[in-house]
């Protein structure tokens, strides 16, 4: 599929932002926010990055907004809004972020929007969440940035050295100690629940990670139920995404109606640093913002339909 270039935005459609909670399958209150066009042509859910509240998606967010999109974004359990006052006893799990969490984020989409298509944007875990969520029917796009199968043997000599020592030793350590993953001391964006913590570091030293040992088959069957278009941004210097670590991910979605791996170097995008997180920061990532958004647009069928007429 190759993308189109969007259209400049109306000055007349200003996009509304509000915030509200939206229940995960579950029932759990998950913090979201939503950026509605007055005219919109489809929904985007923005799927976050392990520990990254979803704030930080606030730019790019408006900018799909003024190309006519709603867009979405929320905080997994145990994260930013949808934090507990303590962590110490709560009991959330990673891949519980994407069959409750992203999964009711997804359900509200489809009872709030039934008319409209349907994308998310799946920052590092997100990517690979979203194939784990059994509510990707509706879903026509995954744009995965520095998305990964984050198992330590595909990282290269000598960082996975660096990266085995985390998941076999820093985080399970921190995170017994403390009862749930210090932020700070384990060197990522915010506190995590211990069991996603525990989780994430299992994951990371089993072959295969959350698709390998016995709920891995369950697991590759479902990621290979999704029948969107992919495309997947990653970035030379991203430490915590290599890219064999992306390509095993985007191997797993075998039922895709396309896949597309754009690997760059920050000087692709005339910037020092690129790494896991730039992409989102306009002045670091917005030189690729319009082909995003125009791959989005194009999965959601907008530039078809209009071509069509």
């Amino acid at each position: 599929m190759t993308p189109s270039t969007p259209s400049t935005p109306s000055t007349l459609d200003t996009p509304l932002t509000y915030s509200r909670v939206i229940p995960a399958r579950d029932g759990f209150a998950l913090a979201a926010t939503v950026v509605e066009p007055r005219l919109a042509h489809g929904v985007v859910v923005v799927a976050s990055a392990t520990a990254v509240p979803r704030a930080y998606y606030a730019k790019f967010a408006a900018r799909l907004a003024e190309h006519g999109i709603v867009v979405v974004t929320f905080d997994y359990r145990g994260v930013g809004g949808s934090r507990p006052r303590s962590l110490e006893g709560f009991e959330a799990t990673m891949h519980e972020w994407g069959t409750l969490d992203l999964a009711g984020v997804l359900e509200f989409v489809e009872k709030s929007y039934s008319a409209l298509p349907v994308a998310v944007v799946g920052h590092s875990i997100g990517g690979l969440l979203l194939g784990l969520s059994g509510a990707h029917a509706r879903v026509r796009g995954l744009l995965a940035v520095g998305a990964q199968v984050g198992e330590f043997r595909h990282w290269p000599t000598p960082s996975r050295y660096g990266i085995a020592f985390y998941f076999f030793a820093v985080l399970p350590i921190l995170t017994h100690a403390f009862g749930y993953a210090p932020g700070k001391l384990a060197g990522i964006g915010e506190d995590l629940p211990r069991g996603v913590a525990l989780e994430w570091a299992q994951w990371g030293r089993t072959r295969g990670h959350a698709v390998g040992g016995v709920e891995g088959q369950a697991r590759r069957e479902e990621l290979a139920r999704f029948h969107g278009h992919v495309c997947l941004y990653g970035f030379t210097d991203d430490i915590f995404a290599p890219r064999e670590a992306s390509a095993q991910l985007l191997e797993l979605y075998t039922g895709a109606a396309s896949r597309r791996h754009v690997h760059l170097p920050p000087r692709a995008l005339s910037v020092p640093k690129v790494g896991h997180f730039g992409f989102f920061r306009e002045r670091v990532g917005g030189a690729l913002w319009s082909e995003a958004m125009a791959f989005l647009l194009d999965a959601l069928g907008e530039r078809r339909g209009a071509e069509a007429a």
